[in-house]
């Protein structure tokens, strides 16, 4: 039970590119490609459906199996594009070395006959377990931040306040359609989330805090979390 998940580019033209052997030695073919007509798979698994894959262009790739289920699920960019079902798959082809066999478990990008490509690789993540169609969703596309961390936190840019009713208005650049969390605080130790979902429209988002009373709030702090 496990799930491989790349952040890839291969820069073309496509043609046999393998992700991982599980035969560490490469004393065989590898486990999974991408093929020439950018299908992505294995015979012994199934292909999706060619064009999935393209050159020149970044692509989250997951592979993720639960063997004993006779399960293994192919997703693209948060897209499930094949799932195989049928008899279990344990102690054969796709099941890894484990930590009571040496070092290496797993090879990456290469396999016992050369069918290799120049590929870049922005992140590579392994987990002990399947995962869903939800998270691989969640997952979506590739990120220059990595596949599981989260962006770094998002700078105010301006900060207002309507000396009339108290308003307390924050501006920051942001990536439209992403979803921020505003916090206060007044000692920068407790935080208060006061919103979850402020979504960024036009390269900007801002919020207003009503009518904070100085007298309680005589350094009230901001900051701003990209979700």
């Amino acid at each position: 039970r496990y799930t491989f998940v790349f952040d890839v580019l291969v820069p073309g033209p496509l043609n046999w590119m393998p992700f991982f052997n599980t035969a560490p030695g490469n004393t065989n073919d590898s486990d999974f490609f991408v093929r020439a007509d950018g299908a992505i798979g294995i015979a012994a698994l199934g292909y999706a459906p060619a064009g999935t894959f393209l050159a020149g262009r970044w692509h989250r790739v997951i592979f993720s199996a639960d063997l004993a289920a006779g399960t293994v699920t192919y997703f693209l960019d948060g897209t499930l594009v094949l799932q195989r079902t049928g008899a279990a798959l344990t102690d054969g082809r796709f099941s890894l070395f484990d930590n009571l066999h040496a070092a290496p478990h797993v090879r990456l990008f290469n396999d016992n006959d050369g069918e290799t490509l120049e590929v870049l690789v922005g992140a590579i993540a392994f987990l002990d377990q399947p995962i869903t169609a939800a998270t691989a969703l969640e997952l979506g596309a590739p990120d220059a931040s990595g596949i599981f961390l989260q962006n770094a936190p998002t700078a105010i840019t301006g900060i207002s306040v309507n000396p009339g009713t108290n308003n307390v208005t924050l501006t920051w650049t942001a990536v439209s359609g992403r979803s921020y969390a505003v916090d206060a605080s007044d000692n920068l130790v407790t935080w208060e989330e006061l919103t979850d979902n402020v979504v960024g429209v036009g390269g900007a988002a801002s919020f207003t805090e009503m009518a904070v009373n100085p007298a309680l709030h005589p350094t009230r702090q901001y900051r701003v979390r990209d979700l």
